[in-house]
């Protein structure tokens, strides 16, 4: 049979080195998730910025079509005879500029909101990866301690501490 000593440093070494793989593995796998969760922050930044560019194009289309719509009744009025300065042309422009801004004004608030949305997860994802390097430091510190933890525990087995010969 084997000397007990030979044994307990045999066990040792091996908990020890068991400890250092683990830990390189937590390392491995933290930084593996914390990069996954800096391309999705990258990923939901870029589309916060194109539905910001998307919103601001919406408000220019929309502000381009208010421009035609009274340009287009003026033409009307002008044709039929009707003053631009008119009661009924004025009120019919007002409206129809009062029903465009409204509308302008929801396509911001829709893209303000898109936008808060999309920061909101990109922020997320950044406290992920963060938090994934943080699990993955534990995780390291975790493995080492289990190692030594094996390794004074081969020493101080009761087989180890029995003379030999006795019970």
């Amino acid at each position: 049979m084997a000397d007990p000593v030979t044994l307990a440093v045999a066990s040792a070494a091996l908990s020890v080195v068991g400890g250092v793989i683990g830990a390189g593995a937590e390392k491995d796998a933290a930084e593996a998730a914390a990069k996954q969760a800096e391309l999705e922050r990258i990923q939901i930044e870029s589309e916060r910025d194109l539905s910001e560019l998307q919103s601001v194009q919406e408000e220019t289309i929309r502000r381009e079509e208010l421009r035609r719509s009274l340009s287009a009744q003026a033409a009307t009025a002008g044709g039929s005879g009707l003053a631009s300065n008119s009661r009924s042309f004025l009120a019919r422009a007002e409206d129809t500029r009062a029903l465009a801004e409204r509308d302008i004004v929801n396509v911001r608030l829709f893209g303000q909101a898109q936008s808060n949305r999309l920061s909101i997860g990109a922020d997320a994802a950044k406290a992920r990866g963060r938090s994934a390097l943080k699990q993955g430091r534990s995780g390291q510190i975790g493995s080492i301690l289990g190692g030594v933890s094996g390794a004074v525990s081969a020493f101080t087995s009761p087989s180890l501490l029995t003379p030999t010969g006795e019970p």
